[in-house]
């Protein structure tokens, strides 16, 4: 692993400690399962940078558009 990695991230350890009971405990309650792959999409980004431009792109693309139509179910109709 890179060892610049946590240099990387939004937000680390520190940046929560005081809190982490509370964000976690948020976290479970607001998962939606519906949006598993949506969060896949996007977390790709982080967990493989090795991946070419174009698919990261295609990828939050992707992300963006289900997130839509998961929103908003009737917009096509």
């Amino acid at each position: 692993m890179d060892e610049s990695f946590p240099e990387n991230l939004f937000v680390t350890l520190p940046d929560i400690h005081d809190n982490l009971s509370d964000i976690l405990d948020s976290y479970f309650k607001t998962y939606n399962h519906d949006f598993e792959p949506i969060y896949e999409l996007f977390a790709s980004q982080y967990c493989y940078p090795e991946t070419n431009l174009i698919n990261q792109f295609l990828n939050l693309c992707q992300a963006l558009e289900c997130y839509h139509r998961k929103r908003n179910p009737d917009a096509l109709k």
